[in-house]
């Protein structure tokens, strides 16, 4: 297979919509809940620990399963990476079975992060949002809400990009982070608008 049809499979693996129709069988149209997020996370604030967590788990395997068969199997390399890398991303975000419209894509990077380098990279992110919020909750002492959150994880794969650099990780591979960092900044452009004054837009009168 060419590295199109890979690339078209992990993006229709990326547009499983788990925890949106987890929801629609439990009665819950997650669209309707908080900022109508159709992921895992608002699955979690509606319906509890349990469901959340299949949603975490259904949506993490998603990116976790492409990337692991495809990229760590050999069927593509060089360049080839990149699109069937990002594609489970794209997948969720711009989801097909959902008009084109879809989640935040945090769970499936960390999938696709797990299976490309087998948890090494998805870890070192771990950690460092670990450092952050320790940082933030104990150092700074100030509470973290879910659009802070947001940013932070963000934030985080700043220094997980030096960690890969170092570790020998391929350019390639590193191009194919930043992409998923610029993706995963256009599905929470609004919750970094409201916590980096950088990102907010001037008002015109």
């Amino acid at each position: 297979m060419n590295v199109l049809s890979l690339s078209i499979l992990s993006f229709l693996s990326g547009s499983l919509m788990f925890s949106y129709w987890i929801g629609k069988l439990l009665g819950v149209d997650l669209r309707n809940i908080r900022d109508g997020n159709p992921g895992a996370f608002n699955l979690w604030h509606v319906k509890g620990p349990f469901w959340g967590f299949l949603g975490v788990v259904l949506d993490f395997m998603k990116g976790f399963l492409p990337a692991f068969i495809i990229i760590k199997s050999g069927l593509v390399s060089g360049w080839g990476v990149i699109p069937v890398g990002i594609a489970p991303v794209l997948g969720h975000a711009f989801s097909p079975f959902m008009g084109f419209k879809g989640g935040k894509a945090i769970d499936v990077s960390f999938g696709v992060w797990s299976g490309i380098e087998f948890f090494r990279v998805s870890l070192a992110w771990a950690i460092c949002l670990l450092f952050l919020f320790i940082i933030i909750k104990i150092i700074l002492r100030r509470e973290v809400s879910p659009k802070n959150s947001a940013t932070i994880i963000l934030i985080g794969m700043l220094p997980v990009s030096v960690f890969m650099f170092f570790s020998g990780v391929s350019n390639l591979i590193i191009i194919l982070w930043f992409l998923n960092l610029f993706l995963l900044l256009c599905t929470h452009h609004a919750e970094v608008s409201e916590t980096i004054p950088f990102f907010r837009q001037e008002k015109t009168i």
